[in-house]
C-alpha cells in the first residue's frame, strides 16, 4: 500500500503500489469466509504500552489537526498556497448554507456539494457554535473542520478498541486501536482535516460496532453512514443477508426508510432531485480526477477498469450468496470485498481511499484464528471472556 503523500511520487510506481494490494485483498477476502479457527490473537505487545503509543500518536494527530496546514489566514506560504482540504471547506460551506435556510444542492461554488445529506449535517453543530461572520471556509482558520476532525479521530479509535473488544477481548481492542493511529493516511488526513476521508471510515466502524448490538441500531447507524457517502448503499444486501427471520426485515425497513428521510430535505426545491444528481454522481462521474487517477494517466488502465465494472455485480452478488447464514465476521470480510470492488474501477486513486476500506480490513488480518463466534441469533455476540467483559451474561 503506498505511503504518505504518494502523489508526490512517480506515477507509474505509485499506480502499481496502489493495485496490487487490492488485487490480492480480493481473494484474501474471499479466502477469511472459510477458513478455519486457528489459534487465539497473540500481541507481540502487552496492553499498557500499545494503549499509550494510541494515546501519545492520538495527541500528534490533534497537534497536526490544530496547528496544520498554517491555519491563521496565512494562505500563502513561499511561493505555495496552502490552506484546508476541499472536503472540509465543503462540509463547513454546506452546513452554513443550512443554517441559513438554502438547501446545499445547486447552490454552492466550486462543486462543494458533492457530498452526502449527512456529511453536512454531521458539520451543523460545529459551524452552530463556531461565529464565523464573513471568514472565508477554504482560507480561514476553519476550525469547525478541525474540531471535527479531532472528533473522527477520537471516534475511530474509540469503535476500533470496543469492536476489537467484542471480537477477542482488550488486549486485541488495544491492538485495533494503535493500528488506526499508526496508519499513514489517518495522519495524512487529520493534517488537512480531510472528514471526506476520514468520515466513512470511522462511521463504517461505528455501524459495524452497531450490528454486534442489535440490527435495529445497526440500521440506524447504516442509514446515516450510507447518507453520507454513496458507496455503503452497495452493501446492503450484504448485510441482509447476515440477519435472520423477521430481523433481516427490520434492518432493510429501517435502513430505507430512515435513509430517505435523511436525503428527503435536501431535495425540497424546485428541481431538487436533478440538481441532486447533478451535483454528486453526475458531476463525479464527468471528472478526470486529474493528477489524483493513475486511470488518468495511464490510459490503457481503461480497459481493466471496463473489466473490473463488468465484473463488479458478480463480486455483489458472490458477497451476498457467501454471507447467507454464515456470521458477523464473514459479513464484515464479503463487505470487504464489495468495497474493494467499487475502488477497483473508481475514477479516483484508490490508494487515497484506503480509509473508505480499511475499518474491513483490520480486525480480519489481526484476528487470528479462535475468532470469536457470534450467537446463531443475528444481533448477539456471545462468548467466555466477552460475557465476562460485558457483565451481561454473553448477550452483548
Amino acid at each position: 500500500m503506498p505511503l504518505g503523500d504518494y502523489e508526490r511520487g512517480d506515477i507509474e510506481l505509485n499506480s502499481l503500489l496502489a493495485y496490487l494490494p487490492l488485487l490480492y485483498l480480493l481473494p484474501r477476502l474471499f479466502y477469511q469466509a472459510f477458513r478455519k479457527e486457528e489459534d487465539p490473537f497473540v500481541a507481540n505487545i502487552a496492553a499498557r504500552p500499545m494503549l499509550l503509543m494510541t494515546a501519545v500518536l492520538m495527541g500528534y494527530s490533534m497537534f497536526l489537526t490544530l496547528t496544520c496546514p498554517y491555519p491563521y489566514n496565512q494562505p500563502q506560504v513561499g511561493k505555495k498556497k496552502v490552506r484546508l482540504s476541499d472536503s472540509a471547506a465543503g462540509g463547513m460551506a454546506g452546513a452554513r448554507s443550512l443554517l441559513n435556510g438554502v438547501l446545499p444542492y445547486g447552490n454552492l461554488s466550486h462543486h462543494r456539494d458533492t457530498y452526502g445529506p449527512t456529511y453536512y449535517y454531521t458539520y451543523l453543530p460545529f459551524e452552530a457554535a463556531y461565529d464565523r461572520g464573513n471568514e472565508h471556509v477554504k482560507r480561514g482558520p476553519g476550525l469547525p473542520a478541525r474540531q471535527l476532525t479531532i472528533l473522527l479521530q477520537l471516534l475511530a479509535v474509540l469503535a476500533c478498541y470496543l469492536l476489537g473488544r467484542r471480537l477477542q477481548g482488550h488486549l486485541f481492542g488495544c491492538s485495533l486501536a494503535l493500528g488506526w493511529v499508526l496508519l499513514p493516511y489517518s495522519l495524512y488526513s487529520a493534517y488537512w482535516s480531510q472528514t471526506g476521508h476520514l468520515m466513512p471510515g470511522v462511521f463504517m466502524l461505528l455501524t459495524f460496532l452497531a450490528l454486534t448490538w442489535s440490527p435495529v441500531i445497526g440500521a440506524i447507524a447504516f442509514a446515516w453512514t450510507a447518507a453520507a457517502c454513496f458507496f455503503p448503499v452497495f452493501f446492503l444486501p450484504v448485510w441482509w443477508a447476515y440477519l435472520k427471520g423477521n430481523k433481516r426485515w427490520l434492518f432493510l425497513f429501517i435502513s430505507i426508510t430512515l435513509g430517505l428521510a435523511l436525503w428527503a430535505p435536501m431535495l425540497m426545491q424546485q428541481a431538487g432531485l436533478n440538481k441532486f444528481l447533478d451535483s454528486t454522481i453526475l458531476f463525479n462521474q464527468s471528472q478526470n480526477m486529474g493528477r489524483w487517477s493513475p486511470w488518468y494517466h495511464h490510459s490503457g488502465t481503461r480497459y481493466i477498469r471496463a473489466y473490473f465494472q463488468l465484473l463488479f455485480p458478480l463480486f455483489a452478488m458472490a458477497a451476498f450468496w457467501i454471507v447467507r447464514g454464515k456470521g458477523y465476521l464473514t459479513a464484515l470480510s464479503m463487505t470487504g470485498v464489495v468495497v474493494v470492488g467499487t475502488q477497483l474501477f473508481a475514477l479516483h486513486a484508490p490508494g487515497r481511499y484506503h480509509l473508505w476500506m480499511l475499518p474491513i480490513l483490520l480486525p480480519l488480518f489481526l484476528l487470528g484464528s479462535n475468532r470469536a463466534r457470534f450467537e446463531e441469533e443475528a444481533g448477539t455476540g456471545a462468548t467466555a471472556e466477552g460475557a465476562s467483559l460485558s457483565g451481561r451474561g454473553g448477550q452483548h
